[in-house]
């Protein structure tokens, strides 16, 4: 069984039964975004150092129009986040409020009359951006010493308070039996794994019928059939594949995925964090390094605890491998994936749902600190960041 596209094909769904999440299969339907596993609203926040050590702030709120609106409670959540951004009344609003900017820009964009994206930019002193974080655990300290040319940012997190004690609850239920799903999912990967690797010839009928979903329909098309005694093991891995990513989606009923909710329990910061500096830092603690060159704080949910065991026990891994290929809309190079080395676990490697929990418990806290030193030119004049964009 291949991975079917999923707005027609939603085999599995989140229910609930009393207060946790259940990870279920069911009939009824997961509620599909217009780009798969796009969460409902996305947030980000980047810190821009400009040379002379002043900061410029930017936080984008992006708000998904969904595919089918039947979802009352995810209508409501969207839609009031939607007024709030408009009028001004949502959570980066009162935290730019706080900052008394230098200068800032706020722009926003609509399609059809609904608003999708929402831009704030502000330019702020250097002992003012700690006020951004004031109504986080986050404690925040960003010094620019000009007699010696040096500006210095540390960012101390606390436990996140973003949850209430029901979503707790809810992800802690849920983070048991996501990992019974995990669990599953490696012991059928590893199962399709020593089977392509008997048969190698078999490989791209096998990896081409479980992620068609995601391939050139020139290559589609040129798949050869499976074998009787190989349909069952592609469908169980596919089963396991769908029932593992059930976190990004959100079910009929429900208002966030819990991979949302994940985040709200585990991660202290209001909104994944890059941060770009003016010269190379000659100090880094707890920053990784940003696909940009910047510097970014890890997010710590779920889906990104998994991506970060990316490896470990099946490489190349076929379920993060479609996730990432449906999130960024691209077709996957049959070819390439087949010519990587293929490793698994072995049987008594595999882990079981025990292990599975605290290997992604283990990526889900913060660093001690975040720090970063750096060298700036205080006579500089940069003009405002926007200008000319």
């Amino acid at each position: 069984m291949a991975l079917w596209p999923l707005p027609y094909h939603p085999p599995m769904s989140l229910s609930r039964t009393g207060p946790a999440w259940r990870l279920a299969a069911v009939a009824a339907p997961l509620l599909l975004l217009v780009s798969c596993f796009e969460a409902p609203v996305e947030e980000n926040l980047d810190l821009e150092v400009l040379k002379n050590g002043f900061v410029h702030v930017v936080s984008e709120v992006a708000i998904t129009r969904l595919e089918k609106e039947s979802n009352a409670r995810l209508e409501r959540r969207l839609a009031a986040l939607r007024r709030e951004v408009g009028e001004g009344q949502d959570a980066w609003a009162r935290r730019f409020a706080e900052l008394e900017p230098v200068a800032e820009r706020f722009t926003w964009e609509k399609r059809l009359g609904t608003l999708f994206l929402a831009r704030r930019s502000a330019v702020v002193e250097p002992d003012k951006l700690a006020r951004l974080f004031g109504d986080t655990p986050l404690r925040v300290t960003y010094t620019v010493d000009e007699e010696r040319r040096r500006a210095e940012l540390s960012i101390t997190p606390g436990p996140s308070s973003r949850a209430s004690r029901g979503e707790r609850r809810q992800v802690e239920a849920a983070l048991g039996e996501w990992s019974q799903a995990i669990a599953r999912y490696l012991r059928a990967g590893r199962a399709l794994f020593a089977y392509t690797e008997e048969h190698p010839e078999r490989a791209r009928a096998c990896f081409g019928a479980l992620l068609t979903d995601v391939l050139p329909d020139a290559e589609k098309a040129t798949l050869p059939p499976l074998g009787d005694d190989e349909k069952p093991r592609v469908e169980g891995l596919g089963k396991a594949m769908e029932e593992a990513f059930q976190v990004l989606l959100v079910a009929e009923g429900q208002d966030h995925s819990l991979d949302e909710l994940s985040r709200l329990v585990y991660d202290p910061f209001p909104a994944p964090l890059r941060l770009r500096l003016p010269a190379p830092a000659s100090e880094v603690e707890g920053f990784e390094k940003a696909p940009d060159g910047g510097l970014e704080v890890p997010v710590l949910g779920f889906w990104a605890a998994l991506s970060r065991l990316e490896g470990r026990w099946l490489a190349p891994d076929p379920l993060l491998v479609y996730v990432k290929q449906r999130r960024a809309g691209t077709e996957l190079d049959l070819p390439g994936f087949l010519a990587q080395e293929r490793r698994a676990a072995s049987e008594t490697e595999l882990p079981g749902e025990r292990e599975v929990r605290e290997a992604i418990e283990e990526t889900l806290s913060p660093a001690l600190t975040y720090h970063a030193v750096w060298e700036i030119d205080p006579s500089a004049e940069p003009g405002l960041p926007w200008e000319g964009r």
